[in-house]
């Protein structure tokens, strides 16, 4: 799709001519290592809309068409929800790329958000949240697991008149998982080619650590991935943002208990705040909550008692945990994930579209990559900034071993060897000097 549009982004021909649409001249909303995001108007209606289109080079690989065609029946699956973004259409343009049109969105994602204006306020991000977690909600009821939220994916409308609220959706559902008795999996088909076991699927830096480890998840990994969402939004960082890289970042969520977000936040942050994200950040599923209505429940008995939202004081709360917690290896914010065929490499570091020729040459390891899909994108996201880093797939292979008791007994295993290794040497030096001395002592006596 690189000579669809001109310098200036606009397109030099219409790139969805032969179906019901046509591409705005001037509006290219995003372009990314996946596809590229048109601001679009059907032909007839004259109705605003996004279209996302796969780049043609990589429409002949059939994992990401399949890919495609799921997050546009999962979405419609979920059509008419608030929170969540309404998708019209799916179909092929006349050279065979995929595409799905959605509703036209004006606004920002919440990664834009927070580098525009820092900490978001207590009450202001607890309501996002849990506009969120309602879409999310809506998305775990039908058996759907989206397994890729971070603030890049969560998008906040511009209000539509004068004192409305703004409202969120739920963005990028490229990589959903459809739990096998879920509704869902009655209207959606499964995947042609699913992920293989062993591979971790998402953006490193909003990790589960049962991602990190590259074991199957469930619905539980998306209310981890909120809670640090909203850490984010409140501290003006993330739990483990003084981790970098795949590995560390995986390590720290799989051992580290993170620091509360009181500790590095420049506002008053509510104990009971501290207590709801030490909960959602837990290590183990059974530990956070168990639903997105229920951790939004516990949000809103919050956002009720933050008026006015002044502390003087805040306390500092440990997350509770049945064993200590684990570490994996490090995840960085990404862009939207995408899953490239098995025949392609592995990746454990940011890729850029820079690499993409690079990714698509056979490497002698069969298993999936995940590409960054840039700025922009997904569908729906009109100015698209994706977050920092590119999101992963990282094989179970990298992923840390263990569990948090397995981590900790390698760890005195280590010390025990270490500590045996010293003993010996001290014990060998002890015999040799004991050995000069007798023979010193035999040669005087003689």
């Amino acid at each position: 799709m690189g000579d669809d549009s001109n310098k200036n982004g606009a397109p030099r021909r219409d790139p969805l001519a032969g179906t019901p649409y046509t591409a705005i001249s001037a509006e290219v909303l995003g372009r990314g290592s996946m596809g590229v995001v048109y601001a679009a108007e059907h032909r007839r209606l004259k109705k605003a809309v996004c279209v996302k289109v796969l780049h043609a080079e990589l429409a002949q690989h059939r994992e990401l068409v399949d890919r495609m065609r799921v997050e546009a029946q999962a979405l419609a699956v979920m059509d008419g929800h608030p929170n969540l973004l309404l998708v019209s259409d799916f179909g092929e343009t006349p050279a065979g790329q995929p595409f799905i049109v959605t509703e036209r969105l004006y606004g920002r994602n919440l990664l834009q958000e927070r580098k525009s204006r820092g900490e978001i306020p207590v009450a202001e991000a607890i309501d996002l949240v849990c506009q969120a977690l309602a879409g999310l909600g809506a998305a775990h009821a039908q058996g759907i697991v989206h397994r890729d939220i971070k603030p890049g994916n969560l998008f906040v409308c511009d209000a539509r008149r004068s004192g409305d609220a703004r409202v969120v959706k739920v963005l990028d559902f490229g990589v959903v998982r459809l739990a096998p008795f879920g509704a869902a999996a009655r209207s959606v088909a499964p995947l042609a080619f699913p992920t293989l076991e062993g591979v971790s699927v998402g953006t490193p830096k909003y990790f589960a650590p049962e991602q990190a480890h590259a074991h199957a998840v469930d619905h539980r990994a998306d209310l981890y991935a909120m809670g640090a969402v909203l850490y984010a939004l409140v501290a003006g960082r993330g739990p483990f943002d003084h981790r970098q890289g795949v590995l560390e970042l995986s390590r720290a969520a799989v051992e580290e208990a993170p620091a509360p977000a009181s500790a590095y936040a420049k506002q008053a942050i509510p104990p009971a705040l501290d207590r709801v994200l030490s909960r959602a950040l837990a290590k183990l599923p059974d530990d956070r909550f168990q639903t997105a209505e229920a951790m939004a429940a516990a949000l809103r008995r919050i956002d009720r008692s933050t008026a006015p939202p002044r502390w003087d004081q805040t306390e500092i709360v440990v997350a509770p945990a049945r064993s200590r917690p684990a570490a994996p290896a490090d995840l960085e914010d990404a862009a939207p994930t995408v899953e490239l065929p098995r025949k392609a490499p592995v990746a454990s570091a940011t890729l850029d579209e820079t690499t993409l020729s690079r990714v698509l040459r056979p490497i002698p390891y069969a298993a999936t990559v995940v590409l960054p899909t840039a700025r922009g994108a997904h569908a729906g996201d009109p100015r698209g900034a994706a977050d920092d880093a590119a999101t992963v797939e990282m094989t179970r292979n990298e992923a840390p071993k263990g569990g948090p008791e397995a981590r900790g007994a390698v760890s005195r295993r280590a010390r025990v060897r270490h500590l045996a290794i010293v003993v010996s040497m001290g014990t060998m030096i002890a015999c040799v000097l004991l050995l000069l001395a007798f023979a010193v002592l035999r040669g005087c006596l003689v």
